[in-house]
């Protein structure tokens, strides 16, 4: 069974005829392997690529009719009537340019791994095919030639050729064939891989300072490296639905619109035989009728009898198979394709408030159609935490510590050699009222019933207090207590006492 697989339609619409022209040619004629369309290798877009079970064969599809005539067979362009072939650059050489495609298809075969065996750049094979009929001239054969056997390299004057010359190839490799339709599922659900991006020569940063570089240094020591950055300030999340969902959703639609012409293509081929081989059945019936009673005749007309009507039960069987497969595979396309409606209309229908939001991290949907292996559940991918080697962070802070104490005992030297001067003591005393003549004939008055005044000797403004001085101020005589039933006079105050 041969599983045809488009990547993307092309954009030359010539490309895309041949390309239509080369897969009924070869489903017609049962060829086995995987057909792969506007194959993305590399730098390079590879029109067709059939890989068989016995080896993979890249397929050059040129246009136009006429006289081929080749002036240099590894230089410059080849000629169509004096004129260049259509579907290459004109300055384009057809040989040079399988040589190169060749490799980067090996290498991406090489990288495949539902292919149970390697399949190196000699066991591809290189075929130019005409998909209208051309005329060789005289010396093309004779160049071809003399090619290496390794090269690989046929010309296919016409397309109805094509699966003979296919045929006729060496076979190189034993791939099964349930390998390749496994490898031919995992294609259409995971799409091929992205192309290797060449090695490029990457300017190189300025070099930093030296404390910046040891600072780097540092941070990596203290296993803070993988700590990851954070996004710019100012940028919100997109509230809008990925582009990279829409694309799988149209590329989805487009897997399912060819596999379904496929189908239908599969299903009129054989519905067409079904109808020859009735007529074939009606033909014999009326000869077994119309037969005479010769009964070697009669024997051999019910034999093939037999077989034409066991061949059509067979032929019935495989339309109700394809049916089926058909159904099933747009079944499960149909509700990949509703999985992706309802996850855009979330997206889109998501609220602009939750943008700033913590984001995880999901992995992009890969294509899936009606295959037994199951798509990939996205899971949140969680953030990198800290790794704070706590040992190697102790160690820093003990040593600036140290640091910073040594530099303050460097600054406090010069003050400890000098010496630390004496500290002042001031002691203020209040001043002692002078004693008054009445004090003993007049009563006390507010400045005498005072308390004890205390004073502190200050050592220094910002210093701690040192020592407390307490003076007494002057004795006072204590008035007289009034005894019981003892009536004291009224004394006059003087004004000099309040």
């Amino acid at each position: 069974m041969l599983h045809s697989i488009l990547f993307h339609p092309f954009a030359d619409a010539a490309l895309q005829a041949r390309y239509e022209a080369v897969l009924p040619t070869l489903t017609a004629a049962g060829t086995e392997g995987v057909l792969l369309g506007n194959l993305p290798v590399a730098a390079y877009t590879l029109p067709a690529v059939l890989v068989q079970p016995g080896g993979a064969a890249l397929l050059l599809l040129a246009g136009g009719s006429g006289q081929l005539t080749i002036p240099a067979l590894e230089t410059g362009p080849w000629q169509l009537d004096e004129e260049p072939m259509t579907g290459f650059v004109p300055t384009q050489n057809p040989l040079q340019l399988f040589r190169q495609q060749r490799a980067a298809l090996a290498h991406w075969l090489q990288q495949q791994p539902e292919l149970p065996q390697l399949i190196r750049e000699q066991d591809v094979a290189g075929l130019l095919v005409f998909v209208s009929a051309v005329r060789f001239d005289a010396d093309v054969e004779a160049q071809l030639n003399q090619l290496p056997a390794a090269e690989q390299f046929q010309l296919v004057p016409q397309l109805p050729q094509l699966p003979r010359r296919l045929a006729q190839l060496p076979r190189q490799l034993r791939l099964p064939a349930a390998a390749l339709a496994e490898w031919a599922e995992a294609l259409v659900q995971y799409g091929p891989e992205p192309p290797q991006p060449a090695e490029e020569n990457m300017a190189e940063e300025a070099p930093a300072g030296f404390w910046s570089k040891k600072a780097r240094q540092l941070w990596g020591w203290l296993g803070a490296e993988d700590v990851p950055a954070d996004p710019p300030y100012g940028t919100t999340l997109a509230t809008s639905p990925p582009q990279a969902s829409e694309d799988e959703k149209h590329r989805l639609e487009q897997l399912r619109q060819q596999v379904f012409q496929e189908l239908q293509q599969q299903r009129q081929q054989m519905e067409a035989r079904e109808a020859e081989r009735e007529q074939s059945i009606a033909q014999l019936r009326q000869q077994l009728s119309a037969a005479p009673s010769a009964t070697a005749e009669v024997a051999a007309l019910q034999a093939r009898l037999a077989a034409e009507t066991q061949e059509k039960q067979q032929l019935q069987a495989a339309i109700q198979a394809s049916r089926a497969e058909a159904e099933a595979r747009n079944q499960a396309l149909d509700v990949r394709i509703q999985q992706l409606g309802r996850q855009l209309e979330q997206l889109s229908n998501r609220p602009a408030a939750a943008a700033p939001a913590p984001t995880t991290g999901t992995p992009g949907v890969r294509s899936a159609a009606g295959v037994s292996r199951p798509a990939p559940v996205s899971q949140p991918v969680s953030a990198p935490s800290w790794r704070l080697q706590w040992q190697r962070a102790a160690l820093v802070v003990a040593s600036i510590t140290a640091l910073g104490a040594g530099l303050w005992g460097v600054s406090q030297l010069p003050v400890w050699l000098r010496g630390t001067p004496a500290p002042n003591t001031h002691t203020q005393t209040a001043p002692t009222a002078p004693a008054n003549d009445n004090t003993e004939a007049a009563a006390p008055t507010l400045l005498d019933i005072q308390p004890d005044t205390v004073q502190l000797a200050d050592e220094d403004a910002a210093a701690e207090q040192d020592s407390v001085q307490v003076t007494d101020e002057a004795p006072v005589a204590e008035p007289p207590r009034p005894q019981q039933e003892e009536i004291m006079d009224s004394v006059e105050t003087l004004p000099d006492d309040i």
